[in-house]
């Protein structure tokens, strides 16, 4: 055997230990495959548990509802969580909170909202002729920033939604007054 040809045949040996060193873990966290994996229906977050369901505002619906907007960085999402319910004339409003929480081995949030399902509502005396309508309840909200690679990914109890607003900085900053 050829003692000049052993060295570059243990180099040859170690190349994929060497090539598993330095490359990523499977299933590792990148952006650019959390967004494919949602826009695959096969999302990285947990499927909801038998008494949850799971809710998502994907990035290709916060875009087409700010089509305008070219710089992502600017947008806010207000994640509300509520019950549809019969109301009155009264301002009613549900208990609970939305706490975000981080998926393990990827490190994105994603929310869960905690409720005893307590509605509360204003004490005014409605009118007589005020019949019962069905309203969406909605607990505190909170805002999160927009991530246009990743969806927001909110699990509730059953028989809650999830809906969203979106809040827009102005593209120029604008002078305060000195007074």
């Amino acid at each position: 055997m050829n003692t000049k040809k052993l060295p570059a045949l243990a180099l040859l040996a170690l190349l994929p230990a060497i090539a598993a060193c330095t490359s990523q873990p499977t299933g590792a966290a990148t952006p650019a495959k959390a967004a494919q994996a949602a826009s695959s229906k096969s999302l990285p977050y947990p499927a909801a548990a038998a008494n949850q369901t799971r809710w998502i505002i994907s990035p290709a619906a916060i875009a087409a509802a700010a089509p305008n907007n070219t710089q992502p960085e600017t947008i806010r999402v207000e994640i509300i969580a509520g019950k549809t319910m019969q109301v009155d004339c009264n301002t009613h409003f549900l208990t609970g909170t939305l706490k975000e929480e981080v998926l393990q081995g990827w490190g994105y949030t994603y929310y869960q909202f905690h409720t005893t399902g307590n509605a509360a509502s204003t004490r005014m005396a409605c009118p007589p002729n005020d019949k019962p309508r069905t309203a969406f309840v909605a607990a505190p909200s909170i805002t999160v920033p927009y991530n246009a690679k990743l969806p927001l990914v909110i699990y509730t109890p059953k028989g809650y939604h999830v809906q969203y607003r979106l809040w827009q900085a102005t593209p120029a900053f604008l002078p305060a007054a000195n007074e």
